[in-house]
């Protein structure tokens, strides 16, 4: 059979790569870059949960793309087709905006041309012909499209009426403000890079502290405002991926609620804890690290648990730190803070 693929997410990167071994001829047909990033960066030495550090989560956006931006384009004349395709398409994309696509597995058969790339949209079909939008054509037996899912609403009739037709306009993407702590919808959360799990783990936190009474929602009038706040933001920080209402910035969703349950880790009460305090700056933010502090707590497990963290090299540049730091933590503690990081991140020996 002769395909026309339609899409790139991360289900159509599995599905094409499967056509593509089977197929006659393979056309991927693509209107704009996903924002590809290698699911094993740093050589294969780990995975690109790396990237959701503390540190890149609170860097503001200009200095991530100024230096990092810089890496990206040195793996264009890194001489590894790998690393440059992948690379190439992350700046064609425009570095933020949008969902990270981190399955790479299709770019080996882009490479050896079992999958034959169409930067264009289809404009229309004509019998077994399919147009593309500059002009140029392609026979083919099968068009799969793989352009996403519409998000499928909960019927108004089980909620008095309502409709959710936005997941953003819920609190925290969970609460109604009709309903209040009443209902909690789950899982309406895909973070730009990192795990569903960890959101919908700090959204139950949050609903079982308000099912028991050890919580309260923000009064009416101060969550709707907070919604507007946290709608623009997310409108703002995925201008190109609009279509995606789930999208969240994971390290802001997660502080955020972390603050309504109050276990967000306090950096300032580990300065006597060097290794624990260069982790939770530097390695993988997972539930544990709202382990250490407030409701649920198990500050030796969660202690345990963070210090078996990866801490990427190539992900992580101590000299980011004060830029992370601003207006987070007392100005103060900064400074010490950041000599820490450099003498702990110059002393890793496990650094990957």
């Amino acid at each position: 059979k002769r395909v026309v693929c339609v899409g790139m997410g991360e289900t159509s990167a599995d599905v094409t790569n499967q056509i593509s071994e089977v197929a006659a001829a393979c056309y991927l047909a693509l209107r704009n870059y996903p924002l590809l990033i290698a699911r094993l960066p740093y050589g294969g030495r780990a995975t690109n949960d790396g990237y959701t550090s503390r540190l890149l989560g609170w860097v503001p956006r200009q200095y991530i793309q100024e230096y990092y931006g810089k890496r990206v384009e040195a793996d264009l004349v890194s001489g590894d087709p790998h690393r440059q395709l992948i690379s190439d398409w992350f700046i064609k994309a425009g570095f933020t905006g949008k969902s990270l696509q981190k399955n790479d597995d299709f770019v080996a058969n882009l490479l050896n041309g079992k999958i034959r790339h169409v930067p264009h949209g289809v404009a229309r079909l004509e019998g077994n012909t399919v147009h593309f939008t500059n002009g140029e054509h392609v026979e083919a037996d099968v068009v799969m499209c793989c352009t996403g899912y519409e998000e499928s609403s909960i019927p108004a009739a089980w909620l008095g009426g309502r409709e959710i037709k936005d997941v953003r306009r819920l609190f925290k993407h969970a609460f109604h403000p009709d309903f209040g702590p009443r209902l909690a919808l789950i899982g309406w959360t895909r973070p730009f890079n990192g795990g569903v799990p960890a959101c919908s783990e700090m959204i139950s936190r949050y609903f079982a502290l308000l099912c028991s009474g050890k919580r309260e929602l923000p009064a009416r009038p101060d969550l709707e405002k907070r919604i507007e706040e946290d709608c623009a933001r997310e409108e703002t920080a995925f201008a190109q991926a609009k279509h995606i209402r789930t999208l969240v910035d994971y390290t802001t969703f997660l502080d955020g609620v972390a603050e309504l349950v109050d276990c967000a880790p306090k950096l300032t009460d580990y300065l006597n804890d060097p290794p624990l305090l260069y982790k939770l700056i530097c390695g993988t933010i997972i539930g544990a690290t709202y382990r250490l502090r407030g409701p649920g707590a198990d500050p030796e497990m969660a202690r345990e648990v963070i210090l078996r963290l990866p801490v990427v090299r190539d992900a992580v540049d101590p000299a980011l730190v004060p830029f992370a730091l601003a207006g987070r933590v007392e100005e103060s503690a900064i400074p010490k803070i950041h000599e820490i990081v450099e003498r702990q991140f110059a002393a890793d020996a496990e650094l990957v």
